[in-house]
């Protein structure tokens, strides 16, 4: 493939060349095939305009072609968010913390009535809800059996997780590679950037990320291009939902407590009917899913109180109002 013939992109507006070996583009994808190989005259002319892709963006697919992964530029520094610079978070050691802390979504009251905390961890109904796999690594769906300590390790050398540093153009870059895989039909590339995007997304669960304005007007960059019906499709019900748009729903969701004060995040659910539509829909299932949370707690604590006391013991002591 490297001594197959090359051939030349011309990429975006200013129609800038990129030229590769076209035996490698072709590999890649059918439709690239097609152009690259095909009866039309872009492939006898051995050159191809694609004002639609950007050249960055395309010289990461081009990367991809090349070594089945991709790269992207590190986070630049924010010189309007200043940081003290004996303070360093650990975000693995973070994630471990805030998922150490986790408590159903119960009132207080009625969890520490159901049974000990070490018990309830331990039932089916208080599994964290999908949105807490940001929290968890080993829920991380790392691509090519790479190590979810080493594509982190890799991300925080670029700076992603620190709230000085600018995130915009990293999380676009994902979606926006997300995006060209799907339009080139590259599963295996769509993939690699979800599993980018992800392990992105939960090195900035910190709340000092996502209480700094300029970072949640990077996640708001983020969520506006993803909801964008030009780069994925509008849906009619949750089963349907993009995958990126449910990746970056599932970020905001776990961080809506946060989010929801931020001028910049509710001027962007006024502006996207369907985000709008997607986190009401996730709010009402989390509020029926608590509920169903308070009457497996109830039911747990019933049946552990009649396995203490016995059948007769328990009904008699229900009878009395205990």
């Amino acid at each position: 493939m490297l001594s197959s013939p090359q051939f030349t992109f011309l990429l975006g507006d200013t129609r800038e060349p990129v030229t590769v070996h076209a035996g490698i583009m072709s590999k890649v994808s059918e439709p690239l095939d097609r152009l690259v190989n095909g009866s039309m005259k872009e492939a006898q002319e051995k050159c191809a305009a694609l004002p639609h892709v950007d050249r960055e963006l395309f010289l990461g697919l081009v990367e991809y072609a090349y070594r089945n992964d991709y790269n992207v530029l590190p986070c630049g520094i924010d010189s309007h968010v200043e940081v003290d610079s004996h303070v360093e978070v650990d975000m693995e050691a973070r994630s471990r913390e805030i998922l150490d802390d986790w408590v159903p979504t119960i009132s207080e009251e009625a969890y520490a009535k159901a049974t000990t905390p070490e018990k309830m961890w331990h039932m089916p109904h208080f599994y964290p809800t999908p949105y807490e796999r940001f929290v968890v690594k080993e829920q991380c769906p790392c691509y090519y059996g790479e190590d979810w300590d080493d594509v982190a390790s890799h991300m925080k050398e670029q700076h992603v997780g620190q709230v000085n540093y600018k995130h915009k153009d990293v999380f676009l870059f994902h979606a926006k590679m997300y995006c060209l895989a799907d339009y080139y039909l590259i599963p295996a590339l769509k993939e690699l950037a979800m599993s980018k995007l992800h392990v992105a997304l939960q090195l900035c669960m910190e709340e000092k990320f996502v209480t700094t304005p300029q970072r949640v007007e990077d996640i708001v960059a983020l969520a506006s291009f993803v909801y964008n019906s030009d780069n994925t499709q509008d849906h009619d019900t949750p089963s349907k939902r993009d995958a990126l748009r449910e990746e970056v729903l599932g970020y905001i969701m776990a961080q809506i407590q946060h989010l929801e004060l931020k001028p910049s995040f509710q001027k962007a659910l006024g502006g996207a009917g369907q985000l709008a539509i997607d986190v009401i829909s996730c709010l009402r299932k989390g509020l029926s899913e608590g509920a169903e949370r308070i009457k497996a707690a109830i039911a747990y604590r019933e049946l552990v109180e009649e396995q203490r006391l016995g059948r007769g013991g328990y009904y008699a002591l229900a009878a009395n109002g205990r």
